[in-house]
């Protein structure tokens, strides 16, 4: 017999009178365990005295008072789940807070240096196209190139009669 079953017997003893079998496996126990034979008397003695005192009497209202502690306890207000209870004594903590402006700083710093990079591979790819370009076009397209920039920068006199012809037609 192993210490759960000697624990059920001792539990068993409390409610009614032990079976001879029961008896039998106790006295087996006792006998390999004589260190619990003391504590076994003192239950035993304990149980005795318990049996014979007589009933605590109810209280006139014993009824009454357990309908409406029912009554209470039905109307009181459900509790909310472990979980939520748990997220909201997190939240309440700078530690929760912190660590998600640290992931946010995170993730933006990654997707700026993503940014970065992406504009710098395609800028080197218009780099590369370029002088792809240039490496195989004519010489002769590049002698003009100052006077072509010059046109560009050139201001041109605005035609006032022109302007004034055209809002007349509607």
């Amino acid at each position: 017999m192993n210490e759960s079953n000697y624990q059920q017997l001792l539990e068993a003893s409390w409610r009614r009178k032990l079976s001879a079998a029961e008896e039998a496996s106790l006295e087996a126990h006792l006998a390999r365990h004589p260190e619990a034979q003391s504590d076994w008397e003192t239950e035993a003695s304990l149980t005795q005295l318990l049996t014979h005192l007589p009933d605590a009497p109810l209280s006139s209202n014993f009824t009454a008072r357990v309908l409406q502690a029912l009554d209470r306890e039905a109307s009181a207000k459900p509790r909310p789940w472990r979980w939520l209870v748990w997220l909201q004594r997190l939240a309440q903590h700078p530690l929760p807070k912190l660590a998600g402006a640290t992931v946010f700083t995170v993730l933006t710093a990654f997707a700026i240096g993503q940014y970065q990079s992406f504009r710098h591979e395609k800028m080197a790819d218009g780099l590369m196209r370029l002088s792809h370009l240039a490496a195989t076009a004519d010489p002769r397209v590049f002698e003009d190139f100052d006077a072509i920039q010059g046109l560009s920068q050139a201001s041109t006199p605005a035609d006032d009669a022109l302007f004034a012809v055209l809002n007349q037609n509607p």
